[in-house]
């Protein structure tokens, strides 16, 4: 472990495996917080693709004698072949499909939506990659604060600005690839947790199930879409389009 500087910790630990790379960060004696003595534990998106590490550095903590509190932020994600941006659009100008955003229908197609927001890339000849955000409204600002679902084209966003190549290496350098993101803070999901009568541990995050039905809760608590009376369910409307 090495010793940084933060700016909102008296302690910050970046935390390396036997091959010098960075796998986590910890993170304590918050500036303020002068009552407790909570441990945050951050692992590098890296981990994520390498079953085996992932455990391994997810028991860094308990290694540490330090024991599981909560999950403050996870970011919920299925990965697709087709364009997701594009299979949303098609659905909210549908004009025979009724969208729904935040528990609220939107009945005027001419009304400004807050919630909904597209960023484009853009070149001298046309507008370029659109990432698609859905938040609740305590979100729009800090998606600290809420609910927030974006989906973009993940094979340029690696391309052009991450680099995180190991990516699509996991996924055998494809010729597309979109994502679909829901991310929840520590209130999202220990309600959620709650309403399904589950004890949040560090076991949670390897139960594909439990992950894949807080995925698809949230997603649709944000926006969702229904055709008459029918209620059109994200894992049909996903479920016609290739998931990796």
């Amino acid at each position: 472990m090495i010793r940084i500087v933060g700016q909102h910790f008296r302690y910050l630990f970046r935390v390396f495996d036997n091959d010098k790379h960075q796998v986590g960060s910890l993170y304590f004696g918050q500036y303020g917080d002068v009552n407790t003595c909570y441990v945050w534990f951050k692992f590098e998106n890296r981990v994520l693709y390498d079953g085996e590490q992932f455990r391994t550095t997810l028991d860094i903590p308990r290694q540490l004698n330090l024991h599981f509190n909560n999950i403050t932020a996870i970011d919920l994600t299925k990965d697709f072949r087709k364009n997701i941006v594009n299979i949303i659009r098609r659905l909210y100008k549908n004009e025979q499909i009724t969208t729904i955003v935040n528990g609220k229908a939107v009945k005027n197609r001419k009304q400004i939506i807050p919630e909904f927001h597209i960023d484009y890339s853009v070149s001298l000849e046309r507008l370029r990659n659109p990432t698609f955000y859905a938040k609740q409204k305590k979100a729009l600002h800090d998606k600290t604060k809420g609910i927030c679902v974006c989906c973009y084209d993940k094979k340029t966003e690696v391309e052009t600005e991450s680099h995180k190549q190991y990516i699509l290496d996991f996924y055998n350098n494809p010729k597309s690839l979109h994502r679909l993101e829901v991310h929840l803070n520590a209130d999202e999901i220990r309600t959620y947790c709650s309403a399904v009568h589950m004890v949040q541990s560090v076991d949670l995050i390897f139960d594909k199930d439990f992950l894949t039905n807080m995925f698809y809760h949230h997603l649709a608590s944000v926006v969702r879409f229904t055709k008459g009376r029918t209620k059109l369910d994200w894992r049909d409307i996903l479920c016609s389009d290739r998931t990796i």
